[in-house]
């Protein structure tokens, strides 16, 4: 099966899931190769056919850096072998299928989910199948990653909703509102034992660097934004706080402003 962002013949550079364990999934990836699993799974839908184990290694990044859905081995299975076999889905398992009911698109879309989730926060929104049949519900997308925006968090949550009448209905439009959500640039988290937190991103208008520094003899916080640009143009945005906890509060704030090509002023 291959949808308009090409086959599995053209997935040279190994799995979504390789790119996972090695923690080198950045926020704009994690959006960019769910798309591109999500014009697959659309295809896929439109012919009438479930995928039925959608996942990270089910995910192969093609000679382009795209990521292409593959595997459709078990699209054809029955509901009853796939309750036989819970590895199956496994930990993406929509609640409805614990409860003896068929797969759907709803189902498939739950799976997809369940993988932006993980690659957004390097998590399993659920622990155990039991935590999916009791209904536990997954934490927060943006309490485990600061830079994620609301309007992709709102993503995630529709996807996994409990109720596959409050999923998105098709892939098509999930596609979209990830395309929606504002996702421009990726922080890395930099280990610097001279600041609280440091933060960088590489963006079109060229690097910035997040930096909370505490100035111990003024008993404040510095929150320093640094863009260079190249040709040795720099712009420096400083401002200060009286403490550790609002000075982090505007780092957050920034985080995600700056994810969404928004520059402070």
């Amino acid at each position: 099966m291959k949808g308009d962002d090409g086959g599995a013949s053209r997935a040279t550079n190994g799995s979504v899931e390789a790119r996972l364990q090695a923690g080198t999934v950045s926020l704009v990836d994690a959006v960019r190769w769910t798309r591109n699993a999500l014009a697959g799974l659309g295809h896929a839908h439109s012919f009438g056919v479930l995928h039925r184990d959608i996942k990270p290694g089910n995910l192969l990044i093609d000679g382009e850096g795209r990521a292409v859905l593959s595997d459709f081995g078990i699209a054809e299975d029955t509901i009853r072998n796939l309750l036989a076999n819970p590895n199956v889905y496994g930990l993406h398992a929509a609640p409805e299928l614990l409860q003896g009911q068929g797969s759907s698109i709803g189902t498939d879309i739950f799976a997809i989910g369940c993988t932006l989730y993980r690659l957004l926060t390097g998590q399993y929104p659920f622990a155990s199948i039991d935590d999916i049949r009791n209904w536990v519900a997954p934490t927060d997308v943006h309490r485990l990653n600061a830079q994620i925006p609301l309007s992709l968090r709102n993503v995630v949550q529709k996807s996994l909703a409990r109720d596959p009448a409050d999923r998105y209905t098709d892939a098509r439009r999930m596609s979209e509102d990830l395309g929606d959500s504002g996702i421009r640039n990726s922080w890395t988290s930099v280990v610097d034992p001279a600041t609280v937190e440091t933060w960088r991103a590489e963006t079109p208008d060229g690097m910035y660097e997040l930096r909370v520094i505490h100035r111990p003899r003024a008993g404040d916080f510095d929150l320093l934004v640094r863009l260079d640009q190249g040709a040795g143009l720099r712009q420096v945005f400083r401002q200060q706080y009286p403490t550790r906890g609002r000075a982090l509060q505007a780092r957050r704030t920034l985080l995600v402003r700056l994810v969404e090509g928004d520059r402070p002023r």
